[in-house]
């Protein structure tokens, strides 16, 4: 798996698991907003996004935001 994105490894993901681009991207291809995501134990919003280098072993971890009141 070294040298893929972020991007392309939930590209690959929804094509072997249909439905799961829309729940983590927006129209526009970005992240959703009240979608987070961790690259290791780094918010990949604070390293290149979607452009961030997966290596092999790397773990992906994807958590909704809670809100509420």
């Amino acid at each position: 798996m070294n040298g893929l994105t972020l991007h392309e490894v939930f590209v690959d993901l929804d094509t072997r698991f249909g439905g799961i681009a829309p729940r983590v991207l927006d129209d526009a291809g970005q992240l959703l907003r009240f979608v987070n995501v961790y690259v290791i134990d780094d918010g990949v919003r604070f390293l290149d996004s979607l452009s961030t280098p997966i290596n092999d072993g790397d773990r992906i971890s994807i958590i909704p935001v809670v809100a509420g009141g």
